[in-house]
């Protein structure tokens, strides 16, 4: 299934709005450089038959140790790293057979950390993310730099628009990532580990806002090394073992005392706390004391 040219503008307002995964088998096949590396079409499987559906609105987190390929996964989903088969389809468009730019305004992304060669206003590379929808060598537009304020705005951080993004803390720099991902309007946002090496403050105040963003109507797609962070913000929980299965099903059912210790090879509970906002669960590895 081809994407026609300028598809993509219609699609991102059509009125399906579910993302599907089908059969999908995630992996790598090196090419024959020089003597010494892997011979040709080798093909090294981490992964296949990964099927889900998520529609606008959900969340599905995805879990798993390390090494089992969540970001491998990721990246698959957004084209990045091409699938070996199978199929991921936003309605009638077939994303593994986008181009970049059209995938861009279907996809949001959102990845663990960023450089950025320059000390770039927060602002300007929020602004960034207006890219798939302007011509070549064409600046921001003042509608485009309105998106950029807005999405600063809704994530409490408009007061950091004109200062330099080397400035800010890794949190705030998570904002910023996932502000530049909302300007580009997708009706999906994909995070990879997006509280890695955050302290506990900054790490709430990410969840929170992909919550309220899931609640707005945005699909939301993550992948984390805390299972509790799928009580948090997950309707739907995916584990990826390293056996390359793939299981995927409502928080609930998924996230179980019984799995998390099979997934993780150590005992874990999960518990239920009271806040201000009522019980919460989240889970907790069994730890021996000295």
């Amino acid at each position: 299934m081809k994407l026609a040219p300028g598809a993509t503008e219609r699609a991102g307002k059509s009125k399906s709005n579910a993302m599907r995964a089908t059969g999908l088998c995630i992996g790598f096949v090196a090419e024959k450089r020089g003597w010494f590396s892997a011979r040709a079409n080798d093909r090294r499987t981490i992964a296949d038959q990964v099927t889900f559906e998520l529609r606008t609105g959900q969340s599905l987190v995805i879990l798993g140790p390390n090494g089992a390929g969540k970001t491998t996964l990721l990246r698959t989903l957004l084209g990045l790293i091409p699938a070996l088969s199978g199929t991921v389809e936003l309605g009638d468009v077939d994303l593994l057979h986008c181009t970049p730019k059209q995938r861009a305004r279907l996809l949001g992304y959102v990845p663990q950390s960023q450089r950025f060669g320059f000390g770039f206003r927060v602002r300007d590379i929020v602004a960034m993310g207006r890219a798939p929808f302007l011509p070549a060598f064409a600046l921001p537009s003042n509608s485009d730099l309105a998106m950029a304020d807005a999405a600063l705005e809704r994530l409490g951080i408009s007061h950091l628009a004109n200062v330099s993004s080397a400035e800010m803390s890794g949190g705030e720099q998570r904002l910023m990532l996932i502000a530049r991902a909302l300007v580009q309007q997708s009706p999906f946002l994909l995070l990879d580990e997006p509280t890695a090496n955050l302290d506990f403050a900054n790490q709430v105040r990410v969840l929170r806002h992909l919550d309220a963003l899931s609640r707005s109507g945005l699909g939301i797609i993550m992948n984390s090394h805390s299972p509790g962070h799928a009580f948090a913000c997950g309707t739907t929980a995916g584990f990826l073992d390293r056996k390359g299965q793939f299981n995927v099903g409502n928080v609930a059912d998924m996230v179980t005392e019984e799995r998390l210790s099979a997934v993780y090879g150590i005992p874990v509970r999960i518990v239920t706390v009271e806040t201000d906002e009522g019980p919460m669960q989240t889970c907790v590895p069994e730890v021996k004391s000295r």
